[in-house]
């Protein structure tokens, strides 16, 4: 989108006046229409490895928000040839490098292969540069997309029957590495003339998924 919109309206014989109804209209009219509204993903969005989850795990992810905004949808890409069976997906806000409240949790959703799967996210507001997890789980072992992330970018509790609810807080975790699931969230924001750009996941991480 360019960085705005001229709309210059050249009054007739009579004087200025003759522009003020319609012309005003149309300035105002277009100013609401070239407002930018864009929309992003962040997360990850490539599956170059691949991990057989089991149950009775809850997995979280460490991402960072490029913009601000708000959420609209989160997703987690899956792998393997059977389908079948559910997933459970919800979002963390961050304390000082580990999952610490719920501030939003899932349904059930068909574990597909091979696809991305998601549902629709009640709205969060999405802070620019702050940190996130999304977390999941899983109803039946099966097989999801992953990547090498930054040090301790993924935490797992174990216990966690499918059945329960995500705890809140998270609280102390099993285990953590580099490993980094594959999930994204989609959310729009509002950018000025910036458009959409790239940035580098080693400052940003996650980057913005275009």
């Amino acid at each position: 989108m360019e960085k705005g919109s001229s709309l210059r309206l050249r009054p007739g014989r009579r004087g200025k006046n003759r522009m003020k109804r319609g012309g005003m209209f149309l300035l105002f009219s277009s100013i609401f229409l070239f407002s930018p509204v864009l929309a992003f993903w962040f997360g990850q969005d490539s599956c170059p490895s691949q991990w057989s989850v089991n149950t009775g795990y809850a997995d979280a992810q460490r991402f960072q928000a490029p913009e601000a905004g708000t959420s609209s949808r989160l997703e987690i890409l899956t792998y393997g040839e059977l389908s079948g069976g559910t997933v459970r997906m919800a979002v963390y806000d961050d304390s000082i490098g580990h999952p610490n409240h719920k501030l939003w949790e899932g349904s059930d959703i068909v574990y597909i292969s091979s696809t991305w799967c998601g549902e629709d996210v009640n709205t969060i507001q999405i802070n620019k540069n702050s940190y996130y997890w999304f977390a999941f789980k899983i109803s039946t072992t099966r097989e999801v997309c992953f990547a090498t992330g930054p040090t301790d970018s993924h935490e797992w509790k174990a216990g966690q029957l499918y059945a329960n609810p995500f705890p809140d807080p998270w609280g102390s975790y099993t285990g953590h590495n580099y490993n980094r699931y594959s999930l994204r969230m989609h959310y729009t924001t509002s950018q000025g003339n910036k458009g959409i750009i790239e940035i580098d996941p080693g400052i940003i991480e996650g980057g913005i998924i275009k």
